[in-house]
């Protein structure tokens, strides 16, 4: 299976990349000229045909209030890794006359999330799961860790894995599929899937990658909708706060039904299926964009202000607060999701937004208002 930065790679070496996925390659190239292994994600042919397509140097579009404008992106160091997002958004934390009781925090106080969750028992029992390790197993008689450690024993019928805002957790199934939860989300599944079907129910967003079992169907539910496959890779996006379900299809077919019009159809890799009450609508897309979380990136493509930063807001585990009309601005980028919140912030460029962080109690709240 491909990641993220092969998959921008190989898009580079057909022609079909973005001027944004371009430069992004172009920086980790610049930053990593020497790095150890480069060569087990391209051939010596491969990153000599991707330098010489990426190195006359790249604008972006940049969108806003339907007015085009260019700008250069900016070349950021290695060890953010972070392709700079020009005129769309920017965070300013010298706004001192809002909450005057709340402390201001500085961005290199705030953390990335890491490997964190939960695993709650049929007994009501909830386990806190090891932050140094990246995923559990699970098997008939017990559960492990992906390094082999054992977990628990004679795991009950029923289990939910569960991540807080900033954690992301992977596992396997008993059948061998193998599931990603990013941050807020919850998976819920048995031990043991029965001989007939295998059902599991998820919140929040996740990446499948199902094993193939024609006897047994592999099921999906989550808010407003049922995915059925046989074996295949996609993603769902099913926050409860957001009034949309996405199902994103990398590999494979899938067949998506709206619980609530009762609607059904089937999923070609590339579309993308978005449930909102009793509608259905599915578009050819670049997959990319939604499952660049899977491998350690935050990718904005021409989205809205508001989406981006909740999607930052999940992983830095932020409350946020917006006052005021959103500029009509877009963005864009690709930024390591590895770095301190300073690192995100100190991508972007003065835009219509001001952003500023306090410490409300034990929350940590990300303040959006209009530049004016």
């Amino acid at each position: 299976m491909e990641n993220t930065f092969h998959k921008l790679a190989k898009k580079i070496l057909r022609g079909s990349a973005t001027d944004a996925e371009r430069h992004f390659m172009d920086t980790y190239y610049d930053a990593f000229d020497n790095i150890e292994g480069r060569e087990e994600v391209l051939t010596s042919e491969e990153q000599t045909t991707l330098r010489n397509r990426i190195d006359k140097g790249i604008q972006i579009h940049i969108q806003r209030k339907n007015t085009i404008r260019f700008r250069k992106w900016l070349p950021y160091a290695a060890a953010a890794i972070i392709l700079a997002v020009v005129g769309t958004w920017a965070f300013f934390l010298d706004n001192r006359e809002k909450l005057p009781t709340d402390p201001i925090l500085a961005a290199e106080e705030i953390l990335p999330g890491g490997h964190r969750a939960t695993l709650s028992l049929a007994d009501g029992r909830v386990i806190d799961l090891s932050e140094t390790q990246t995923g559990i197993v699970i098997a008939e008689d017990n559960i492990t860790y992906n390094s082999g450690d054992t977990l628990l024993l004679k795991p009950s019928e029923t289990l939910m894995l569960t991540t807080p805002k900033g954690g992301i957790y992977q596992i396997t199934l008993s059948d061998g599929t193998n599931v990603w939860l990013n941050a807020a989300s919850t998976l819920t599944y048995p031990s043991r899937f029965d001989d007939a079907e295998r059902v599991v129910r998820v919140s929040g967003e996740a990446y499948f990658a199902v094993v193939k079992d024609k006897s047994r169907p592999f099921k999906v539910n989550s808010s407003g909708q049922t995915v059925e496959v046989l074996g295949t890779e996609f993603n769902i996006s099913a926050y409860p706060a957001e009034n949309e379900t996405k199902t994103t299809l990398v590999e494979g077919k899938v067949k998506i039904s709206n619980l609530e019009s009762q609607i059904s159809n089937l999923l070609k890799p590339g579309e993308q299926a978005v449930i909102s009450g009793s509608t259905m609508n599915i578009a050819q897309v670049d997959v990319v964009p939604y499952t660049a979380w899977k491998d350690g990136f935050f990718y904005f493509d021409n989205v809205p202000p508001r989406v981006a930063i909740e999607q930052v807001a999940r992983w830095y585990d932020l409350e946020v607060s917006y006052e005021g009309n959103m500029p009509a601005t877009f963005v864009f980028g690709m930024v390591d999701r590895a770095k301190p919140l300073s690192a995100v912030l100190n991508s972007f460029a003065k835009s219509g937004l001001n952003f500023e962080i306090r410490q409300n109690g034990s929350k940590k709240q990300l303040l959006v208002s209009e530049n004016k």
